[in-house]
């Protein structure tokens, strides 16, 4: 059956010389994989419209019992030209997109997820201040949504617990935690819409630390997560 949705590209792989696998995540479907034909001929190459985070509106014969599916259709909505031209950018859109390949799983749909990444991406692209926090922040507010996030009520606690995945009053026995003065930042960018981030004090220290943190708690509580390729790209492109 045809299902049109929009969808989110996470990354492609090539099957041959006319024809590339397209990893999604869609609002209708889930997580899929589309198999995309014709991708290159003497007028038009394909390739320009499945770069990481591009969001478009697809077209999918969708086969339920099929791993593959087939992408009859595909519109670049709406066009992320800030970020294909920005190599900071570029690299924070490389980094958030093994994180949603290595942590989104289902492929059943999840509407309020994929709000929330459509939000995020756009802002992404519009941003002109504050972008060296978004992938921090990003980091910190997709957790909730993946179940080991933040409560409501962590500002009554000094510590953030990695391996809890919760904030607690005391000092943890162990190393993975966020100390007490770091987790008040973390808190902050958490509460924080991504166009006031350039009004958060924090030093180079502070947004290394908390970086780390927060990378060990995706480690530690993501299924079948290691660490990030992307991670390096960053920390060249940040610190």
């Amino acid at each position: 059956m045809l299902v049109s949705t929009p969808a989110i590209v996470l990354f492609y792989t090539k099957y041959s010389d006319s024809s590339i696998i397209v990893h999604l995540f869609s609002e209708s479907l889930g997580r899929l994989s589309v198999i995309v034909y014709g991708i290159k001929s003497k007028k038009t190459n394909k390739l320009a419209q499945f770069q990481p985070l591009y969001l478009i509106d697809a077209v999918v014969d969708f086969k339920p019992n099929r791993s593959i599916h087939v992408l009859k259709e595909q519109k670049i909505n709406p066009p992320l030209y800030n970020i294909a031209n920005n190599v900071i950018k570029i690299s924070i859109a490389l980094f958030v997109t093994e994180v949603l390949h290595k942590c989104l799983h289902e492929e059943s749909a999840d509407k309020s997820i994929f709000s929330f990444l459509k939000t995020s991406i756009k802002v992404l692209n519009e941003m002109e201040q504050g972008t060296g926090l978004f992938h921090l922040a990003f980091l910190v507010k997709l957790s909730r949504y993946l179940g080991f996030g933040l409560e409501e009520s962590a500002t009554s606690f000094l510590y953030y617990d990695l391996k809890l995945g919760k904030a607690v009053s005391k000092k943890p026995y162990h190393e993975f935690y966020i100390a007490a003065n770091h987790f008040k930042k973390l808190l902050e960018i958490y509460d924080t819409g991504y166009h006031q981030l350039s009004e958060i004090d924090i030093n180079k220290s502070e947004r290394d630390k908390l970086l780390l943190g927060v990378v060990q708690l995706y480690e530690i509580h993501a299924v079948n997560f290691n660490s990030f390729k992307s991670y390096g790209v960053l920390k060249e492109v940040f610190y």
